[in-house]
């Protein structure tokens, strides 16, 4: 009995310590009201945490003419792409430039600041999401894919991609994979969209491209006509005409070959995805910003910062 006393003793005296001590016990615990509550430890705040993946900031901006031209060429860098897939982005009216992370606040500034400024985190994604969408109406338009002019109706355009981490021996990428489609209506669209990951409707394979993202880069996607040429650095620059062309009133070269009134071309796949507002009219920018813990880097790496930039 005695033997039996002195061990309910120990228990107790155990009991009192925890309780004491302020250490949290594993699992939910009741509320006030007898009900389970979630206890978060620190461990699991940290499996939380977003900082391996890809952050998308989403900006809104007036439509400046060739002023944006000007910002992206003091600022940006041509991604790193081969020529094909560069060549195949501007025949679709689409661009995308590298730019430090740490200049994407001077740039936004530079390009006159956002109506909209979203951040959205998207982690690691291995199966196609839709990033961006135009619906097209039963009464149709006419869009310029690939360089021809086709006439669509009753279905939706949409930006598709997926993103994931490569390790690699200087330190981690991040690959990013982005495919245009155009979705006609389904019977079933929900069944669609809970059992169904792959590529629907028509694929435009032709300005199918991949990349890997480098950290301390953002990489900017917007929409520019494909007969506008930008410059990078201040070293280029473009050659003034020797002999300039006197302007209509609004501004425009006349064309000597046109006759009669003039009619807007039909828009390019970016354009039509990422041109937004018409009075005033906007420009929607895509920026797509690689996040990778120190963990993932070498052991010898300096300056590899928690958010994944290094100075």
């Amino acid at each position: 009995m005695r033997e039996t006393a002195g061990i309910l003793l120990l228990i107790a005296a155990g009991v009192l310590t925890a309780c004491k001590s302020g250490v949290p016990a594993a699992g939910p615990s009741p509320a006030s009201d007898g009900t389970p509550t979630l206890r978060v430890t620190p461990s699991s705040r940290r499996l939380l945490s977003s900082d391996n993946g890809l952050e998308v900031r989403t900006w809104v901006i007036m439509d400046r003419g060739p002023h944006i031209a000007d910002a992206i060429a003091s600022f940006g860098q041509p991604a790193l792409v081969d020529a094909s897939a560069d060549a195949s982005l501007r025949r679709n009216g689409l661009r995308l430039v590298r730019i430090r992370a740490d200049e994407l606040e001077s740039l936004l500034a530079s390009l006159g600041g956002a109506s909209l400024d979203a951040t959205t985190w998207h982690g690691q994604i291995y199966h196609w999401r839709e990033l961006v969408q135009y619906p097209i109406g039963p009464a149709g338009m006419a869009v310029a894919v690939d360089g021809l002019v086709r006439r669509f109706e009753s279905g939706t355009f949409r930006l598709m991609f997926r993103s994931w981490t490569v390790p690699m021996e200087d330190g981690p990428r991040l690959q990013l994979q982005l495919l245009g489609q155009f979705d006609r209506p389904q019977q079933d669209p929900f069944r669609r969209f809970v059992t169904d990951r792959r590529v629907t409707g028509e694929v435009f394979h032709s300005f199918a491209f991949q990349i890997q993202l480098e950290v301390g880069f953002g990489y900017a996607l917007l929409f520019e006509s494909p007969s506008i040429d930008w410059s990078f650095g201040p070293a280029e620059q473009h050659e003034a005409s020797a002999e300039p062309v006197a302007a209509e009133s609004n501004g425009q070269v006349p064309d000597p070959e046109q006759v009669g009134p003039k009619a807007d071309a039909p828009p390019t796949f970016g354009e039509l995805l990422l041109r937004t507002g018409a009075r005033p009219p906007k420009r929607r920018m895509l920026v797509f910003v690689p996040k990778f813990p120190p963990a993932a880097f070498p052991p010898d790496t300096v300056g590899a910062a928690s958010d994944g930039h290094r100075p």
